[in-house]
């Protein structure tokens, strides 16, 4: 797997007439799927839209992104949107827009320290295991989604 084309495993882009269509675009081929290698670094991923017709256009992140961030950047208006918390919307001409969108994929900023907060009866703890951010509330021990996982050794 690289940051360029792989022929074996990324996917040229089938496009569909009278719909408005997203991809990836990659030493100049279109594609609807593709494979990147994601270290510690930021991965940027030019995005084009061939849009069907003059109007607003909603782009949104699914689930699933295995507790990576995704931010869109259109270069015309020079913003940044976080995809996993909020749906961007755009006015688009009809045609190719190929050189306005920018995706950025990088692994969370976890900080890396422990916090206590409250008295002691009722004491909060943050803190990091291997790589994970856990919460500790009294006797109960919460994942960073909310979701307890264990009771407090």
């Amino acid at each position: 797997m690289t940051t360029g084309l792989d022929i074996n495993k990324d996917l040229t882009k089938a496009f569909n007439s009278n719909i408005n269509n997203i991809y990836t675009i990659c030493d100049d081929v279109e594609l609807g799927a593709q494979f990147l290698p994601l270290g510690d670094e930021s991965v940027y991923i030019p995005v084009g839209i061939d849009a069907a017709y003059n109007g607003t256009v909603e782009l949104c992140m699914p689930n699933g992104t295995d507790g990576l961030e995704v931010y869109l950047f259109d270069r015309e208006t020079q913003k940044h949107t976080n995809m996993l918390t909020t749906t961007y919307t755009v006015d688009l001409t009809q045609g190719i827009n190929d050189d306005r969108f920018l995706l950025e994929v990088r692994r969370p900023q976890m900080p890396t320290d422990i916090m206590t907060t409250g008295s002691v009866e009722d004491e909060t703890t943050k803190y990091m295991q291997n790589g994970h951010l856990y919460i500790k509330k009294g006797q109960n021990v919460y994942n960073a989604e909310g979701k307890r996982v264990n009771n407090a050794q």
